[in-house]
């Protein structure tokens, strides 16, 4: 059995997080949410939140910095 690539489990569920219509805790403690998210939160939680149109790599990667490469 072969281990997944980091960027393979990334990818994953960052596009689980997009369909879902989920935000994120990235490991920098950063998290990433859809922009209709923000009345949705709890109160305090907003105000660390980084609001994005999507939840894509790349929007993920722009609010937290790159994550651990090659994510291919």
């Amino acid at each position: 059995m072969e281990r997944p690539r980091a960027g393979a489990v990334w990818k994953t569920v960052i596009e689980l997080a997009d369909r879902l219509g989920a935000g994120m805790l990235l490991p920098d403690g950063t998290f990433v949410c859809r922009e209709e998210m923000r009345t949705h939160l709890p109160e305090g939680l907003e105000r660390g939140a980084v609001f994005l149109p999507g939840i894509t790599l790349a929007s993920c990667e722009s609010a937290a910095g790159p994550f651990t490469h090659p994510l291919t």
